[in-house]
């Protein structure tokens, strides 16, 4: 009988997953890059990661931040998970947020929408040490309203 349900199990997990596959694979932070290469500076980091972009900033340690010249990262600024309850955020957001305490993102009504972008519009200003001046939050084109934002940033 144990055998019937572990087989059954089986082809049911097979076709909700429509055929995916898990695989294990080392987890490499932008620290680990520049140590395991050497370098001694980013001219740029990209960063697009879907919805991790928080986790690969606070990736970075503190010695490395000064050799990272540029950041360009797209971040997806969800509401906090206490705040998901349906909502994707968006509706309304302000796409004139700046890195120096302008706007925050809000919807109607001036509630509060996400936090991934003002948190790490903190991180690159506090622990990267960007100067304010030099970075900028938009919307791309056509994404406006959504939490979909572009954060650039330069020494």
């Amino acid at each position: 009988m144990r055998s019937l349900f572990s087989a059954t199990l089986d082809v049911v997990l097979r076709f909700l997953l429509g055929g995916q596959e898990t695989y294990s694979c080392p987890l490499v932070t932008v620290s680990d890059v520049i140590d395991s290469h050497g370098l001694e500076r980013v001219g740029l980091l990209k960063v697009d990661v879907e919805r991790a972009e928080l986790a690969v900033l606070r990736g970075i340690r503190p010695e490395h931040w000064r050799r990272i010249r540029q950041v360009v990262m797209e971040v997806h600024d969800l509401p906090p998970p206490e705040r998901r309850g349906g909502e994707e955020g968006g509706g309304g957001v302000n796409a004139n947020a700046n890195a120096n305490g302008g706007e925050a993102a809000s919807a109607p009504g001036g509630a509060r929408v996400g936090g991934a972008l003002e948190e790490a519009k903190r991180l690159l200003l506090e622990v990267g040490d960007f100067p304010p001046a030099r970075m900028v939050a938009e919307q791309p084109r056509g994404l406006e309203g959504s939490s979909l934002w572009n954060l650039y940033a330069r020494r």
